[in-house]
Formats: C-alpha cells, sequence, structure tokens
C-alpha cells in the first residue's frame, strides 16, 4: 500500500483536471443568462407580431366599415332624388319553370360545392364576361380582363362625392340599375351598372348580364369585406335563404330564393351560364381563402304579400336635376 507521503504536492494554481465547482456554477449562470435573452427576444419578437396582426386586422375593418359607408351614401343620395311609388309585382309563371342550364360536370372529392368546368367552354365565356367592364380610371391593359373580383380593397375611392353623384344622376348601364335586399343578414345593396376596382369599393356590381328581373342571368360581384360589408356575409346564406331584386328604373321588385351553392375556379366563367327560369341572378365574391369563388344561384318565386321591405322602389327613371 503506497504511503500518502509519496504524493507530490500541488503547484499553486494547478489543478487535479476536474472542474471546480465554482467553475461548474460559473458556466451554469452563463448558461441561464442566455437561455433567458432568447426567451426576452421571442417574447418580444410574438409581441410585436401580436401588435401587427391586431393592427393589420383593424385595417381590414377599418376598410370593411368605410365600403359599407360608401354604399349607403349611394343608396341615400339615389333615394333622395328618386320619385317613389310602390310596387309588388310577381314574376310571371313562366319565370320559375325549369332550369335553362344545369350545373356543370362534377364536383371535386375534396370540396363537395366545388364546380368543374370545361376549360374551352371557360375560354369561350370569358370572351363576354367583361361587357360592363367600366373605364374610371382604374382599368389598365392588363389588370382586369378575364378577372373576378380580389378580395378586400385597401385603397379609398378618391373624390367619392363626385362619383356617387355622377352614378346616381346617370342612366342605363352607367349608373344605378337595382337594389339588393338581403334580409338574412340585413343587407340593403345599391346595384351599379358597370364594374371596376374603384366601383367595388362603392358598392356592389353588375359583373354580366341584363337589368335586374330581365331574362338572362344577373351576375352580381362584390368584395368579401371582414367586416361583413358588401358581399363579406354572403357565406352565411344558405339554401332557401331569401333575397329581394328591385329594378330601378321599372319599380319592379321581385323575389329570388337561393337554390344552389358553389365554389369556382377564378376562371370558371362558364358556370356564370347557368340558371333558373327566365331571370336568374347570381350573387359571387371571394371566398376566405381568397382563391376560389363563392358562387350562389337563385331563382324568381311568388311574392308573399305579408312581407315588406325597407326598400320603396320607383317607378320613373332616376332624374337628372
Amino acid at each position: 500500500m503506497a504511503s500518502v507521503k509519496n504524493v507530490p504536492p500541488r503547484k499553486r494554481g494547478e489543478t487535479s483536471g476536474l472542474p471546480s465547482i465554482r467553475e461548474e456554477h460559473h458556466e451554469s449562470t452563463a448558461k441561464n443568462r442566455r437561455e433567458l435573452r432568447a426567451i426576452r427576444a421571442l417574447g418580444l419578437t410574438a409581441i410585436l407580431l401580436g401588435i401587427v396582426a391586431l393592427v393589420l386586422l383593424g385595417v381590414k375593418l377599418f376598410e370593411g366599415q368605410a365600403a359599407a359607408n360608401n354604399a349607403n351614401a349611394l343608396l341615400e343620395a339615389y333615394k333622395a332624388q328618386a320619385t317613389v311609388l310602390p310596387n309588388t309585382a310577381s314574376p310571371s309563371p313562366e319565370a320559375t319553370q325549369g332550369a335553362t342550364d344545369e350545373p356543370i360536370a362534377t364536383p371535386e372529392p375534396t370540396d363537395e360545392e366545388f364546380e368543374q368546368t370545361d376549360e374551352n367552354a371557360d375560354a369561350s365565356a370569358a370572351a363576354d364576361a367583361n361587357q360592363h367592364l367600366a373605364n374610371d380610371g382604374s382599368v389598365t391593359a392588363n389588370s382586369e380582363s378575364g378577372e373576378y373580383v380580389q378580395q378586400d380593397a385597401p385603397e379609398q375611392v378618391s373624390n367619392l362625392d363626385k362619383i356617387i353623384q355622377k352614378i346616381v344622376k346617370a342612366t342605363g348601364d352607367n349608373g344605378m340599375i337595382g337594389i339588393l335586399e338581403i334580409p338574412e343578414i340585413n343587407q340593403e345593396l345599391p346595384i351599379i351598372g358597370k364594374w371596376s376596382y374603384d366601383l367595388l369599393k362603392i358598392s356592389i356590381c353588375r359583373y354580366k348580364g341584363p337589368d335586374p328581373n330581365e331574362d338572362g342571368n344577373l351576375v352580381l360581384i362584390g368584395h368579401n369585406y371582414k367586416s361583413g360589408a358588401h358581399f363579406g356575409d354572403l357565406d352565411k346564406l344558405s339554401v332557401g335563404s331569401e333575397i329581394f331584386l328591385t329594378n330601378t328604373k321599372t319599380g319592379e321588385r321581385i323575389r329570388y330564393e337561393v337554390y344552389q351553392i358553389k365554389h369556382i375556379a377564378p376562371d370558371a366563367f362558364s358556370a356564370l351560364k347557368s340558371y333558373h327560369g327566365d331571370a336568374g341572378l347570381t350573387l359571387m365574391t371571394c371566398r376566405s381563402n381568397g382563391t376560389n369563388r363563392l358562387l350562389l344561384r337563385c331563382e324568381q318565386k311568388e311574392a308573399e304579400p305579408t312581407l315588406t321591405s325597407s326598400v320603396t322602389p320607383t317607378k320613373t327613371p332616376i332624374k337628372t336635376p
């Protein structure tokens, strides 16, 4: 057995090769400080991202409220100078006959409401899809041709009051051609005869088709505002939902019901040809994913005398002061 006395004495500053308690404590403290700094950085990042998200949400809600105010301003300006005469006209019996065009093709397995269309049919239908496109300064050569309405619209319309007055005073395709009432989502929206990105910030617009309640399929488009303005709450409707459509030129007010709800691709123009009866009505906006479009097909129904509306239609055209 070796004697302890044979072990050479340790020189000053020399270690045994094992970490001391003090060194371990120092390394542990430095590690904790690094982790704490990382946690603080992540926390600050999360707070900043949260603030940015709230600001963006606030901006979107403000845009929606501004859009709702624009539509109300147009509607009030119209009512202020329209001659009022009540009308409770009902559609002719022929208007509720069978479909003139059945839904196209079959849905995708991933979305039972998605309507497939034919590429060749879409291409030919796109040729006249923009027949009511307005050149109001917001149109460029490639910006709108062959496109449906996009989701939300951040910019505000310049000279809003002048544009609204111009729409009210105009006649035919250039003015306000009708009023759409959707009681279920508490919407009463003026319909502008032509469409463009600027006009869509004011109210819903005719994308294609005849005047309200006339033979053919009237396609109305509107923005999907997150606040619910314009067509923002269109996805809350269901088959059987009730809609009223007034022609501001004739005063004819007709009751419609949603008979079909579909999702279509952005370039599925041929889907806009499908409708029931003589005078069809199709409502269209972006889906929440911003890619595909939400399509509601409506058909005319007999009027119900017990129902009343906040809109009093006119039987005379809008008069220019």
